[in-house]
């Protein structure tokens, strides 16, 4: 994957791709290999974090690649830290869809369903489609107003006859 970033320096998903081989090193070696320091761990996890974030560079609202920003800072700095980062990344780029649904998606994951909830909210009310209202109606679900999420997805069937990932 180095050399693959080597020659297309400027693709996010060869920098995404060699991120998780990093990450995959670091996890991978202590297993396989007794002589890998705690030293070669940090070095390869710093390198992945380097590599997510070239490839937000490239391409700032790159699903994939917040999504394992978040996964390794989690890893990091636990679920806090990851936490705040989704926070940070969606305030950074306050109009991307992508970082508000990727917030939504990790608070949900470490059962912050209010800021998922809050989250979910916004791309409802910037985008509204089938898959923004499903991860509305979960999180309004588990927050305890499911009653206005089966409404809101009645009124969308209605509205909406052929969406059938939704109706289902």
């Amino acid at each position: 994957y180095r050399r693959l970033v080597s020659l297309m320096p400027k693709n996010a998903e060869a920098e995404r791709r060699l991120g998780r081989a990093l990450v995959d090193a670091a996890r991978g070696p202590a297993q396989s290999s007794p002589g890998t320091t705690q030293f070669d761990k940090t070095r390869l996890m710093t390198e992945a974090k380097e590599s997510f974030d070239k490839a937000l560079e490239i391409a700032p609202d790159y699903p994939a690649a917040l999504s394992d920003r978040l996964t390794l800072e989690r890893v990091l700095t636990g679920d806090a830290g990851a936490l705040k980062l989704a926070q940070d990344l969606a305030n950074a780029r306050k109009d991307s869809i992508a970082r508000l649904v990727v917030l939504g998606d990790f608070a949900t994951a470490v059962d912050k369903h209010d800021l998922a909830l809050t989250s979910y909210r916004a791309v409802w009310d910037k985008v509204k489609n089938g898959e923004s209202l499903r991860r509305l109606y979960s999180a309004l679900s588990i927050t305890g107003k499911a009653t206005e999420g089966l409404q809101m997805l009645k009124t969308w069937a209605a509205e909406h006859p052929t969406d059938y990932d939704t109706r289902f």
